[in-house]
C-alpha cells in the first residue's frame, strides 16, 4: 500500500474516532492539528512547508476568530470517507484548507472578481496591512477595496489586530 493511501487511511481513523459533529470549531482544528503532530513524518519537508504546517500547529487558536467549518458536518463525513487523494501533495491541500477555513474571518465583503464567495481578512505580515482576499478566485484587495499587488506575507488575522484596525467582530 503506497504512502497517501495509508496516510489517508490514517487521517480519516484519527478524525472519524470521534464524533466530529458534536466539536466545537476550535476542538476540531486542535483534533486535525493532533493528528498533523503525529503525522509529520509522513510528509516531505518541501510539502509541509509548502502549505505551512508548522504555522498551523504554533497559534494559539484562542486568539483566533474561529468559523464555523462545513467539514464537521455528516454529510461531508461520508464525502471524505469516500475521497481518496492520489498523492501526499492532495492529502496536504485537504488538511491546509480545513485549518485555514477554521482560523479566517470572514469579512461581509463580496469578492468584486467573481462575486461568488465572501472576501476574508487576512494581514500582511510584512506591512501590518489589511487584505481581503477572496479564496475562490484569488482577488486581493486593501480596506479601500484598491487592489493589492503585494508580495504574499498573508496570513490569518488575530482577534487582536482586527480590534487595532477597528474591525468589528459579530459573534
Amino acid at each position: 500500500m503506497s504512502r497517501h493511501i495509508r496516510a489517508w487511511e490514517s487521517f480519516c481513523e484519527h478524525i472519524f474516532s470521534i464524533e466530529v459533529e458534536r466539536l466545537s470549531a476550535s476542538e476540531f482544528y486542535v483534533h486535525i492539528c493532533n493528528w498533523l503532530k503525529k503525522s509529520k513524518f509522513l510528509f516531505d519537508r518541501y510539502l509541509w512547508d509548502l502549505y505551512g504546517f508548522e504555522f498551523y500547529l504554533n497559534i494559539d487558536i484562542g486568539e483566533y476568530v474561529v468559523e464555523c467549518c462545513d467539514c464537521r458536518e455528516s454529510k461531508e463525513s461520508v464525502r471524505w470517507k469516500s475521497m481518496q487523494p492520489s498523492s501526499m501533495s492532495g492529502i496536504a491541500v485537504i488538511v491546509r484548507d480545513v485549518l485555514w477555513s477554521i482560523v479566517t474571518f470572514q469579512s461581509e465583503r463580496m469578492c468584486p472578481r467573481c462575486g461568488d464567495d465572501v472576501l476574508c481578512i487576512l494581514i500582511n505580515e510584512l506591512d501590518d496591512e489589511l487584505v481581503y482576499f477572496c479564496n475562490l478566485c484569488c482577488w486581493a484587495e486593501l480596506s479601500s477595496g484598491q487592489q493589492w499587488l503585494g508580495e504574499e506575507k498573508l496570513i490569518p488575522v488575530t482577534i487582536k489586530k482586527l480590534g487595532e484596525k477597528g474591525v468589528l467582530i459579530n459573534n
